[in-house]
């Protein structure tokens, strides 16, 4: 039988214990109410096809099956951590002190080293006006980056008003969520138009026609966005649980629009 030293499982213990992963949080402010199951199950969905959408991006600009890594629980499950936090959200436009309120082991491993998390905020139109924020969060020589997202949808002009048989608070929250990663991993705003028929995923207003049926696919990198993508040490290769292929799947309940 061959011995494995007990340092030798140590060292690789603390090398997966300290993988760069995305956390995902479901923030409720003492003012809102809390997440239901249905609430978690969409913040999970919406997670997998982001890592997704960006498994998909990578490999059509020619880098090969990278996207980042999500934190799952020992049965592969993507973990949600539900947070309440301790004042009202009118309190937590220093989004700093979020962070705080992060469990322990986030929080500190947040200030340690340049960590990402994604908040969903439980009943929130809008964060300063804006859809969704990437914020980072700096101590001493370490930076975190959080990307703050509404869970329900903004009213207004810039992604027009409900049509019946879209459930665009779903698909909303996909794209801001993509885009928001995107800033996170070090992607500004693309002022650039984009080819006939697409929209650049990191354009500065994420452009949403109800006119037609959402499809996924209209929205896209370019280039320059992929090339940066590829040397964030967050995106790595190696996935087998990730696939493309589940973009083409119906989302939620009873959405008719497909994804292609």
């Amino acid at each position: 039988m061959i011995r494995i030293p007990i340092c030798l499982i140590l060292f690789l213990f603390l090398i997966k214990a300290d993988a760069n992963v995305i956390h995902a949080i479901y923030f409720q402010a003492a003012d809102r109410h809390p997440p239901t199951k249905d609430d978690i199950r969409k913040a999970k969905d919406i997670m997998h096809k982001t890592q997704a959408y960006y498994l998909r991006e990578m490999k059509r600009h020619g880098y090969g099956a990278k996207t980042f890594n999500l934190e799952r629980d020992d049965t592969g499950q993507i973990v949600i951590h539900i947070v309440k936090g301790k004042h009202e959200f009118v309190v937590y436009s220093d989004f700093g002190l979020i962070t705080e309120e992060l469990p322990i082991k986030i929080r500190d491993n947040f200030k340690e080293k340049n960590k990402i998390c994604v908040v969903f905020l439980a009943g929130v139109w809008e964060i300063n006006g804006a859809r969704g924020v990437a914020s980072r969060q700096c101590w001493r020589n370490t930076c975190g980056h959080l990307a703050l997202i509404p869970t329900i949808r903004m009213h207004g002009l810039r992604f027009g008003p409900m049509v019946k048989g879209h459930n665009d608070i779903d698909h909303i929250n996909l794209l801001v969520t993509i885009h928001e990663i995107g800033h996170t991993l070090g992607v500004d705003h693309n002022f650039n138009n984009p080819p006939d028929k697409k929209s650049f995923i990191m354009a500065p207003e994420l452009a949403f026609n109800q006119e037609k049926p959402f499809y996924l696919n209209d929205y896209i990198f370019n280039a320059d966005e992929a090339e940066i993508l590829n040397k964030h040490h967050f995106l790595v290769e190696g996935y087998r649980d990730v696939s493309p292929n589940m973009l083409t799947q119906k989302t939620w309940g009873g959405l008719k629009a497909p994804y292609r």
